[in-house]
């Protein structure tokens, strides 16, 4: 008799979409719902005082809320994926791959209790008011940490801090200008471009997007030491997609560029 699987993924990550849109077959029994579409940023939220730091993502608030007050043996999880989509306004959820496994219940998949009944909520959670795109988190931690100080000497190092981070991302953003630059002849209109425009990948490329990833994290700003770097990471990808700018000259630049620069940590 066969046996077939269904695999289901919520992504909770910025432009979370640009790892399934055109990529995942439909045919594969996998169905995925992400945070936000290609090209846009997820948003965390309801920042905690005491805690000083941001207890949730609104999608991931929006779909774990639903699923406690829907009937999930009723629920299928397209119609999940229809709440959580208009319930969260900071971010464009998407759907994607196998939409049949869509309109199957989402307890098949979550589970359920056999007295499970769909909860009334007597008491709302407060509303998303504070939601900020999730690169922005560390920022926004010190500056509200900086505005709950009131220790003079914590709030000067507070300010430091801030200073520093602040310093830093534009410091690796420049790198990242200079590389460009060189690797395109120092033709702003195609620099801007390739900070501007998202360039679909496809899986042909992405060997040329791998070698670029790794020559940046080794000669650059090596990833695991500066989560920031990240950010960056969508140029390369364009770099790959676009006609008009060769892996070679984008890795001869990269090896150019950062051979001069001191290799920084904790760029976040």
């Amino acid at each position: 008799m066969p046996f077939s699987v269904q695999l289901v993924f919520y992504v909770e990550a910025c432009e979370s979409g640009s790892m399934f849109d055109s990529l995942l077959p439909d045919d594969l029994n996998i169905f995925v719902v992400t945070a936000a579409d290609p090209h846009e940023s997820s948003y965390a939220c309801y920042y905690d005082s005491q805690r000083q730091t941001f207890l949730g993502d609104v999608f991931s608030v929006m779909w774990m809320q639903d699923s406690e007050k829907e009937d999930l043996l009723q629920e299928s999880l397209h119609h999940q994926y229809e709440i959580v989509r208009t319930e969260t306004n900071t971010s464009h959820v998407e759907e994607y791959g196998d939409l049949d496994v869509g309109s199957m219940h989402v307890s098949e998949f979550l589970g359920y209790q056999i007295s499970h009944k769909p909860k009334s909520f007597k008491t709302k959670l407060p509303p998303v008011n504070d939601a900020v795109p999730s690169h922005h988190v560390p920022i926004a931690i010190l500056q509200h940490k900086l505005e709950a100080a009131v220790d003079p000497k914590e709030k000067q190092e507070i300010k430091f801090q801030l200073h520093r981070t602040l310093k830093y991302r534009h410091h690796m953003e420049s790198i990242v200008s200079d590389i460009l630059m060189l690797a395109t002849g120092r033709d702003e209109d195609k620099v801007q471009e390739l900070k501007v425009n998202g360039y679909k990948l496809s899986p042909k490329q992405f060997s040329c997007y791998k070698k670029l990833v790794s020559s940046f994290s080794e000669k650059c700003f090596k990833l695991s030491d500066n989560p920031h770097a990240f950010r960056q990471l969508y140029i390369l990808a364009n770099v790959c997609g676009h006609e008009k700018v060769s892996m070679k000259s984008m890795m001869n630049a990269i090896t150019k560029v950062c051979s001069r620069q001191p290799r920084l940590r904790g760029i976040i």
